[in-house]
């Protein structure tokens, strides 16, 4: 869904679609084509698989713990995800699954910004 809305009283996610896609800093770009319909922004379940930016699957809770994600944050981080399959995790990472390319036409550009930290 494009815009943008508060998730979980802790982060603010904008999504806005670009029929010119490029990657820029602190955002996410994702190819539009290649994210499934159904797909959501949620927090984290158990047996979430992430393929990682460049190839390799891993377990969502391995990925967060390699990226020295704090304990706190990880139950409440916003992914992207279509069942069990995460398409984007926070500002972290998008999966090689939805990555853009050459012959990408419309892509969504997506922003996290965090509102808060729980104590």
């Amino acid at each position: 869904k494009v815009g943008k809305f508060v998730f979980g009283d802790m982060f603010e996610i904008n999504v806005k679609r670009t029929n010119k896609p490029q990657v820029k800093e602190n955002c996410l770009v994702v190819d539009a084509k290649l994210v499934p319909d159904g797909s959501v922004w949620r927090t984290r379940r158990a047996g979430d698989s992430f393929t990682k930016f460049g190839g390799g699957t891993k377990s969502l809770k391995n990925f967060l713990v390699d990226k020295k994600v704090p304990s706190r944050i990880r139950d409440l981080l916003p992914v992207l995800a279509n069942n069990k399959t995460v398409l984007c995790v926070g500002n972290y990472e998008i999966s090689d699954k939805v990555k853009i390319s050459d012959e990408t036409k419309n892509a969504f550009v997506i922003t996290i910004k965090q509102l808060k930290i729980k104590e």
